[in-house]
This record gives structure tokens, sequence and C-alpha cells, in this order.
């Protein structure tokens, strides 16, 4: 194999001597369509020391955990937005979740027979950055992974960088969001959007929705920019994972 491609197999995590699940269990999900909430808030995936479950997941979304990445960061056929999976693996003993994301990789690798590479692109995308005012978060100094819900027009955020926060804003802006606020902690805080929840026949512009929320509540700023993006192309996947 030439060195330059083993490296980037290495690089994707894509070859089986990466770092690998006890016990793992890759299922279709055949439950009705919840309906379009946001991909971040529909699909359910939660990490522990040692286990991550994934339910109601797209292929997509399994690649977006596992590499760290955003939607419009994942290039590949329609179908790996649309097809939906439980995912339930667990490792030989306690694990980070960096740890786990790389289990992932290699699962992914052999049950979906997934093969990709990456590559920059310029891509129209958002800048997440500090303002002009220090910014209101409290940092959380509490343990675990961190997390970002949808709750009744709101989202709350617990032990969640400014990575994960640029991760959520991703989908409402459907854009890629670059986290360059250069504040590395976790923090725990809630963005409130009942103020702009449309009454039924109405529409609101999600941008300037969101653009005024995090500015407002967070003293954040939203900037659309030229970025250039890395980019995750699937290959080669396969619709029906390896059994169990």
């Amino acid at each position: 194999m030439p060195r330059i491609v083993l490296l980037g197999l290495l690089a994707l995590g894509l070859l089986p001597a990466q770092p690998a699940f006890e016990a793992a269990s890759v299922k279709r999900n055949t439950t009705p369509d919840p309906g379009r909430q946001g991909a971040l808030f529909r699909d359910h995936i939660a990490a522990t020391e040692g286990r991550v479950t994934l339910r109601n997941v797209t292929l997509q979304s399994c690649i977006k955990w596992a590499y760290g990445l955003q939607d419009p960061q994942i290039a590949g056929p329609d179908w790996i937005r649309s097809e939906r999976y439980d995912v339930v693996a667990k490792a030989s003993g306690p694990a980070t979740e960096e740890q786990l994301r790389a289990m992932l990789k290699s699962l992914l690798a052999e049950r979906f027979r997934l093969a990709a590479h990456m590559e920059t692109r310029t891509l129209s995308a958002v800048e997440l950055a500090a303002g002009k005012q220090a910014p209101r978060l409290r940092e959380s100094d509490a343990p675990g992974a961190g997390a970002i819900r949808a709750a009744g027009g709101r989202i709350v955020a617990e032990r969640a960088t400014m990575a994960e926060l640029a991760a959520a804003l991703s989908d409402p802006l459907r854009a890629p969001v670059v986290d360059r606020t250069g504040l590395p902690g976790r923090y725990d805080f809630t963005l409130d959007f009942t103020s702009f929840v449309p009454e039924p026949g109405q529409t609101v512009d999600e941008l300037s929705a969101t653009v005024a929320v995090v500015r407002r509540q967070l003293g954040l700023e939203l900037r659309p920019r030229k970025l250039p993006v890395p980019v995750l192309v699937v290959d080669r996947a396969e619709k029906s994972p390896a059994e169990n």
C-alpha cells in the first residue's frame, strides 16, 4: 500500500489496527420518522465512560460524532442522511470520549465498510467569535462529556465547548460554523429562542434570529465568511450494516 494512502487511512481511523469496542450492536431503526427538529436534536447520542449509545441516527450523524464534524462537512450519497440506525457499543473498560470516537471510526469501517478521504473546500461558512464585551458564559465544573439539547424553544448546554456550540448552530444556520472565540473551557448556558417561535402559517429568519440570540444572551458574534473548511468525502459505504 502506498505510504500516502496508508497515512490517509490512519488519519481517518479506517485501518483495523485502530482501537475497537469489546462488543457492539448495529441495527436498522425502523420507527416512523419523527419529523425534522434539527438533526442534532432528533438523533440521540450519549457517551459515558466506556460506552456510547446512538439511537435513531443516520450514518452521517455517526460520522459527524466520530470525526467531530458538522453536517456541511460531510459529502456522500443521499442515503447516508436518510437511513436510520441504532448503535450500542461498549469498550473493554473505562474510555475517554476521544477514545470512544476513535473506536466508533473503526466500527463504521467494519460494519458499514466505510471508506472516505478528507479534502479542503472553500465554503460559505459562519465564524463564531468573541464580541466587544466579555462573553456571558458560566464555566462548568461538572465532570463528563458536553451535552446540548433542545427544550421548548430553548437550547440547553451543559459542559459544552465552543466547538460543540458551533456544531449545534450549524443546523439552524445551514452552514459550517467555525469556532474562533479562543475560549478553551466548558460552559453551562441556555439560549432562549421562544420570542422567535413563529405563529402558525408564519416563517422566521433563522439566521437573523440566531445571530441576535447568540449576541444578546452569550455576548458572542456570528459572522458570515468564505472559509477553507475540511470536508470528509464518503467514497464507499453500505446501507445494510454487517451482522452483529
